[in-house]
């Protein structure tokens, strides 16, 4: 199974960044869509990109999404590009009539049954291989630093690379600028970091770890000052040197990270 696009509304993001973290556990490379990162047309251009290309379409049901247009615009796009829906109820939610037409046919997987036996289900669906006991943290708690370790030894010449101060620049495969992070990995697992974009300056802070696939994972909170919300990012590294790293995110973005300190 190769990149999976979950389709959500933002209300619902502590649910969905449990279900993010649980997901790379088992090797699933997951495209979501988030806030800070730049808008306009490449932002909905990129999520059509990442629509189409994807293998499995997850939509997270809930009485926030079936109100969300831009939830019933990506399962319109995944019907249309034939992708491999799957529908979550995560919340009792009565489908408004052009969802219920999309995904009246489709096997659902309802999260009332329980978190983990739902997870499992969903990673039997998407053939990704053994099932695993995900985090029994719940959904609403916050990600506390340090980030919680994976199974198994990080590769420990990235570990020891990624430690210190990064100025990473982030942008579109075809050389456009979205914004920039300065951002402190430390030993412990924690980072802090400010992150410039289009939309402004706000802090980040919280967890990093490197999961079985070599990607770095952060994940953690954002706030501008007024008000806060989940962060996080996947990265798959490209090149790796001491003071000079490139990497995809789970976002699509092209990244470059130069060291600082």
């Amino acid at each position: 199974m190769g990149q999976v696009f979950i389709s959500y509304s933002r209300k619902d993001s502590d649910f969905v960044d449990r279900l993010v973290r649980d997901l790379g556990q088992t090797g699933v490379e997951v495209w979501i869509d988030r806030t800070g990162i730049g808008g306009g047309d490449k932002w909905r251009a990129n999520i059509v990109q990442a629509i189409s290309a994807c293998d499995g379409f997850l939509v997270v049901l809930s009485p926030q999404s079936i109100a969300s247009d831009g939830v019933s615009k990506e399962v319109s796009l995944a019907e249309k590009h034939s992708r491999h829906i799957i529908p979550l109820r995560y919340q009792p939610c009565e489908l408004p009539p052009s969802l219920e037409y999309q995904l009246a046919e489709l096997n659902w997987i309802d999260f009332a049954d329980g978190y983990e036996p739902s997870f499992n289900a969903i990673v039997k669906a998407l053939g990704t291989g053994n099932p695993i006991a995900p985090s029994s943290r719940p959904a609403e708690t916050p990600v506390p630093a340090p980030f919680p370790t994976t199974p198994g030894p990080p590769p420990q010449s990235l570990a020891q690379i990624l430690l210190g101060r990064w100025q990473i620049q982030f942008g579109t495969p075809i050389g456009g600028i979205l914004g920039q992070l300065t951002i402190d990995l430390m030993p412990n697992g924690s980072f802090v970091g400010q992150l410039m974009t289009p939309m402004g300056i706000s802090q980040v802070s919280g967890g990093w770890l490197l999961n079985p696939m070599t990607e770095l994972v952060l994940q953690g909170q954002q706030t501008n000052g007024f008000q806060a919300g989940p962060y996080m990012t996947m990265v798959r590294f490209t090149q790796v040197t001491p003071s000079l790293l490139t990497g995809l995110s789970s976002a699509g973005e092209q990244t470059v990270w130069q060291k600082i300190a």
